[in-house]
């Protein structure tokens, strides 16, 4: 039980692999080497990653963390 992991060699095999991943039974990762360049989104990378703030804490800066991720979320594009 666990996931199905691979590495796309180009954009076209990441392509590939997602559509394979979808008709799979369980998770998977596809892992992809990516080049640092300047380009939309946060930072310049082109992407933002979800990676969830708790939604319920006691300290202060974790309670300005949520707000700026919910914050950030609004502005995803899914491209599933």
């Amino acid at each position: 039980m666990g996931v199905h992991a691979v590495k796309a060699k180009s954009i076209s095999d990441l392509e590939s692999q997602i559509i394979t991943a979808r008709g799979r039974d369980r998770p998977s990762v596809i892992v992809i080497d990516t080049d640092a360049v300047p380009g939309p989104g946060e930072g310049g990378g082109g992407f933002w990653w979800d990676v969830a703030v708790p939604e319920v804490g006691t300290s202060e800066k974790l309670n300005a963390a949520r707000t700026e991720y919910v914050r950030n979320r609004d502005f995803q594009k899914l491209v599933n």
